[in-house]
């Protein structure tokens, strides 16, 4: 009896070291699920099983690794609760970091200190739900992207992985080195790097000594710093010029205006 006690004992143990190091499970579309982790056990809570993972999380699900401190992964309805430091790289190479993950059906919610890293993009929130199958996400609590010199911010967007295009709402701003703008909304495409503005927008320019203002918006080129707008007014130093169609040439600092124009000069005061 004790040699059996003895070996029930073992296999046991060897169990338990296994479960720490690999688990698979299988979802209703047979979705492959493996973890490990340095400490592992398992419970119930209102009928509903669970696995919990602690310390050095690594867990594989669908075509994206999730690494945190603890993971709660409820095996029935293939829920994933993951807690402290925690990071999702995805098959095509971007990153999100957070303190707080909950997966479920495609949708990753994340909370607190949210770090979104494709290609040349990143992206900062601390509330940010995604979408792992259309790639889509949105924030409604403030959100930061940064694209080499480009810092774009507002209280609400959304991003499209696939389009690789965000729409920023609310207190919008985009600051570089050179511009500053202020407007209602702002599309971005980070591929073609083109920024159209809605609603009111006002271009100032870091010096500034001169400020661009419109009520229909607008579109500017951040590769050849080209902009086209509509019944807008730009204001230097010098004049003030008006007219239905304004366009800009940031690296020449020349402008070109057509449609109904109305030119002042400051120092003559002459229109």
């Amino acid at each position: 009896m004790k040699r059996y006690h003895l070996l029930r004992s073992s296999w046991q143990i060897m169990l338990m070291l296994m479960c720490c190091s690999y688990g698979v499970a299988y979802g209703k579309e047979k979705t492959k699920v493996t973890y490990s982790a340095d400490h592992l056990k398992g419970g119930e809570v209102d009928g509903e099983p669970y696995v919990q993972l602690n310390d050095h999380v690594v867990f594989k699900l669908e075509k994206m690794i999730i690494y945190a401190d603890k993971v709660l992964y409820y095996t029935k309805k293939k829920k994933v609760e993951a807690h402290g430091n925690v990071k999702i790289v995805h098959e095509d190479g971007s990153i999100m970091t957070a303190e707080e993950l909950t997966y479920e059906e495609h949708q990753a919610k994340l909370r607190k200190q949210v770090v979104y890293q494709s290609e040349e993009t990143t992206f900062y929130t601390d509330h940010f739900d995604y979408n792992t199958e259309t790639k889509q996400g949105h924030f409604v609590q403030g959100g930061r992207l940064i694209e080499s010199t480009n810092v774009l911010t507002s209280d609400a967007g959304d991003y499209n992985d696939i389009s690789k295009t965000a729409n920023f709402y609310q207190n919008v701003q985009r600051n570089n080195q050179d511009y500053c703008v202020q407007c209602d909304a702002l599309h971005y495409n980070t591929v073609t790097k083109i920024a159209s503005f809605k609603g009111t927008t006002v271009i100032t320019s870091q010096d500034g000594k001169q400020t661009l203002t419109t009520q229909e918006g607008g579109e500017y080129n951040t590769n050849n710093q080209q902009s086209t707008f509509k019944q807008s007014q730009i204001e230097t130093t010098t004049y003030i010029m008006s007219a239905d169609l304004l366009r800009a040439d940031a690296k020449r600092e020349t402008y070109s205006a057509t449609g109904q124009i109305k030119l002042t000069f400051k120092e003559e005061n002459v229109t």
